[in-house]
């Protein structure tokens, strides 16, 4: 009768007087007489061993860092679709702001009008205008200044005599905003040109 200490599922390194699990890794110790073999063999298993972690190693790093990176592009591509929403909501809101500028345009009809009335219009005109500004939307400065492309929409070119006006926006039709660093939209202005 075998003891628990020696049953069939270890192994005894009997150099060592060494009990061991009978795992593959150690049947080369059932060679006694042959050490150098078990050496090499033990040698072998290691390199093989090490060669195995890593590739593991480096499988798991590889994964690691895949998964930064998808974090990082799922972070960024979070913030590009909240600043385009940003974006279509204030472009929804300026037809509102426009309509408040051409009604406070029209001082003939305002006259006509309760002054209490307007005075609350211009409250609630004030109030959106102070929200656009709190969220880093601001207004394309343009009368006096020269045509640029990327904030300007040229509607039309007016003629001038004054060689210093040539290229300078005269009027603005309708105006423009900026959100951050994006233009919202481009103001539709009137450019003067130089005629001899």
């Amino acid at each position: 009768m075998k003891s628990k200490k020696h049953s069939d599922k270890s192994k005894v390194d009997k150099k060592n007087k060494r009990e061991y699990s009978s795992d593959e890794e150690f049947d080369v110790l059932d060679i006694d007489e042959k050490s150098g073999e078990a050496v090499a063999k033990l040698k072998q298993m290691l390199k093989e061993c090490q060669q195995e972690r890593r590739e593991f190693l480096d499988g798991w790093q590889r994964s690691k860092a895949e998964l930064i990176n998808a974090r990082k592009q799922d972070v960024e591509q979070n913030k590009k679709a909240f600043l385009r929403i940003q974006e279509d909501f204030i472009l929804r809101l300026l037809p509102i702001l426009d309509s408040f500028d051409m009604a406070f345009a029209d001082t003939k009809e305002a006259v006509k009008v309760d002054s209490d009335w307007v005075v609350g219009v211009q409250n609630i005109h004030s109030q959106l205008k102070a929200f656009l500004s709190s969220v880093g939307v601001s207004t394309i400065e343009q009368i006096g200044e020269p045509f640029d492309p990327k904030k300007h929409d040229s509607a039309e070119t007016v003629l001038t005599k004054k060689r210093e006006e040539d290229g300078l926006i005269v009027e603005v039709l309708q105006k423009g905003y900026v959100f951050g660093d994006t233009i919202v939209r481009a103001a539709r202005v009137r450019v003067a040109e130089f005629n001899a």
